[in-house]
């Protein structure tokens, strides 16, 4: 997969990854005993590990120290993998390099949301009343209950596969 330490730097120093379920940033790439390990923060992981996942991270709407964003990978024919600047939108209140910093810090996934503000799933959450369908407002939420625009009712079927949607 990886031709030789010029090619794993090329790839992955500088981007996130997700690592045991959590956006983790690369600070570092190192060859130890002919294996190939990315240092992220305190870890030093493996290449082959099975909790690393540096394709197929999960994207959308997440709590990323207490801030609502929205993360969208684009498609790219770049050599690079992970998320990065040059493939990577971000919408929310945080721009990409905050996220990156907060990252690199280490998120505090357990930091409420700001009040109104609630993450329904990877597509859709609440911002003060209103209903986001990444990041576009389709409808409101109401007392646990979400009602969709009428030029909207395509996405009553994904939204019925919300926990809280209906």
């Amino acid at each position: 997969m990886y031709d030789n330490m010029r090619d794993v730097e090329f790839r992955l120093k500088g981007t996130l990854v997700e690592y045991k379920g959590e956006l983790r940033y690369v600070n570092s790439c190192s060859k130890v005993r002919r294996m190939y390990c990315l240092e992220l923060g305190d870890n030093t992981v493996r290449l082959d590990s099975r909790y690393l996942k540096i394709t197929d991270i999960k994207t959308g709407y997440m709590n990323i120290g207490g801030h609502l964003v929205y993360l969208l990978r684009r498609p790219t024919r770049a050599y690079r993998q992970g998320l990065r600047r040059d493939n990577t939108d971000v919408s929310g209140s945080l721009g990409f390099n905050e996220v990156m910093e907060y990252v690199r810090q280490g998120v505090d996934k357990d930091k409420p949301l700001r009040a109104g503000s609630t993450i329904l799933d990877k597509d859709y959450a609440v911002v003060e009343g209103k209903l986001f369908y990444r990041t576009r407002p389709v409808g409101i939420y109401h007392e646990g209950k979400a009602y969709l625009d009428n030029d909207k009712k395509f996405l009553v079927e994904s939204l019925g596969e919300c926990s809280h949607g209906s």
